[in-house]
């Protein structure tokens, strides 16, 4: 199995909610995207986007090198398929823990 299964089935085994575990992924990505779009249309700095967001400032560091990794338009899209899975999973249409195995597994 993929690693991201197993540490899914890990948290899952550690009594974490897959609910709660949907809502930690999107508040991650959701952050990664504001913080990105701070540095990049804004030219904010780690210690301003701590100042901006009340995020500690490690934390925005931390964002930071994330966001490297990725452009717009790819965060956009994570934020759009997490929006449609929540949905999905809030009206029956999807287990949680099912949302979250086709969200990790396209990224």
């Amino acid at each position: 199995e993929l690693d991201y299964v197993n540490e899914l089935k890990k948290l899952i085994s550690d009594k974490d909610p897959p609910p709660q575990i949907f809502t930690l992924l999107s508040r991650q990505f959701i952050s990664l995207y504001d913080v990105y779009c701070l540095a990049t249309e804004s030219n904010l700095k780690a210690a301003e986007i701590s100042k901006k967001t009340g995020m500690p400032e490690f934390l925005a560091i931390k964002y930071l090198r994330q966001a490297k990794t990725y452009k717009k338009e790819a965060l956009a899209q994570i934020l759009s398929t997490l929006s449609d899975l929540d949905s999905r999973v809030k009206s029956g249409r999807i287990d949680p823990v099912k949302a979250i195995e086709i969200f990790i597994g396209g990224l």
